[in-house]
């Protein structure tokens, strides 16, 4: 009845979640990481997929350029219609990182997300 199409709807999403999940950290372990990220080898091998840890080290030429940052990616189960929010685990001073929670402010995490966007465009 209804139940039993409600309740395959939602195993339907939840399955369209996960692999599109998988598939986004399977092109981040299987690509090159883009310029100045990279993952924490002493970091232990994470199976939840909803949380990643990647540290940034600072670019040249910036105040940043002698520091790695821990980036922590928490992805919601709506992902990729809502993106994930980042947070800084380390205390970093910048106009677009909330200087109380670390979380990231920029609008490609908010009004300009798009579907199409994945881990690797965070």
């Amino acid at each position: 009845g209804v139940h039993d199409k409600l309740t395959f709807v939602m195993w339907k999403k939840e399955l369209t979640f996960i692999a599109r999940l998988a598939g986004d950290h399977a092109a981040l372990h299987n690509n090159p990481l883009p310029p100045n990220y990279l993952f924490d080898p002493s970091a232990p091998s994470e199976s939840d997929l909803t949380s990643l840890d990647i540290l940034l080290a600072g670019p040249k030429a910036t105040p940043y350029e002698h520091g790695v940052f821990k980036l922590h990616l928490k992805i919601p189960t709506t992902y990729p219609q809502e993106p994930p929010k980042a947070y800084f685990r380390d205390k970093i001073f910048h106009p677009n990182v909330d200087d109380r929670t670390g979380a990231v402010c920029v609008e490609t995490l908010k009004r300009d997300w798009v579907v199409k966007l994945t881990l690797r465009d965070v």
